[in-house]
């Protein structure tokens, strides 16, 4: 890891993904509703192991976003369609950022973010409840995982560990 040790970059790295993350939330909040979320909304309300033309991760999303209103006492609102499909492109962004920071450093870190905040993937399609967050969510710590996985020598424990992280991250993908 190329790490000089100054911390300053890797929190403006944090605090782009943060800002980013804040925008999205409001964008998310004031978007009506497109018909592709609509139709993922209404395969939440019935949870199964997969659907005609995707799996099933972004309903499950949704469904915790919904419950999340609905215990805080309101309906589902497209923030709350929306929320965790937002959440999971802010970890996204941080698995790039920390990617980035292990093979380059913080100041690598810190391009990385910039460059996912605005990415239109990431600027204009994180704020929709699409199946396309939770992939790049997990593609993303798959592949922080395997560079951590090849910074530890081989056949360790930690390798195995990190190799393991990557394989459950890519097969949530089948479901992402």
């Amino acid at each position: 890891m190329t790490d000089s040790g100054d911390a300053r970059p890797w929190r403006v790295a944090v605090g782009v993904t943060i800002a980013a993350l804040v925008v999205r939330l409001l964008f998310a909040a004031r978007l009506p509703l497109f018909p592709d979320e609509t139709y993922y909304w209404d395969w939440s309300r019935q949870l199964s192991g997969g659907y005609f033309n995707h799996p099933p991760m972004i309903a499950v999303l949704i469904r915790a976003g919904t419950a999340l209103a609905g215990v805080l006492g309101g309906d589902p609102t497209p923030l709350a369609i929306r929320f965790f499909s937002v959440l999971a492109g802010a970890v996204a962004s941080l698995a790039a950022a920390a990617t980035a920071r292990r093979i380059g450093g913080a100041r690598a870190a810190v391009y990385a973010a910039l460059a996912f905040a605005v990415m239109p993937l990431a600027a204009a399609g994180l704020v929709l409840a699409t199946p396309d967050a939770p992939l790049l969510c997990f593609e993303a710590l798959a592949v922080y995982a395997v560079v951590r996985a090849l910074q530890h020598p081989a056949r360790s424990s930690a390798s195995l560990g990190w190799w393991s992280a990557a394989g459950v991250c890519v097969d949530t993908t089948s479901a992402g």
